[in-house]
């Protein structure tokens, strides 16, 4: 369980920092990387990241009318529902 200082909408604004830290690796890894084969592996596993990060920022907004759903494996609960267990 997550603190309660994270709710969905604090995890929302967290994910969308990470997916602008991403673009920014992606950015560098392609201006100072030179093996191409490196640079093709580096920028695959940064893009799969920043999907797997967008989807799991797009399940927060189901996140209000459940009271509750997971973040990266942790569970969120909203702020204002009932716990639950």
């Amino acid at each position: 369980m997550l603190p309660k200082s994270l709710d969905p909408d604090a995890l929302r604004t967290v994910a969308i920092g990470a997916l602008v830290v991403l673009l920014l690796v992606a950015f560098l890894v392609m201006r100072f990387i030179q093996k191409m084969v490196l640079r093709v592996i580096l920028i695959g596993a940064l893009v799969g990241f920043g999907v797997y990060v967008y989807y799991q920022r797009d399940t927060l907004r189901d996140c209000v009318p459940k009271c509750a759903c997971t973040f990266f494996g942790y569970t969120v609960q909203v702020e204002g529902c009932p716990p639950q267990s």
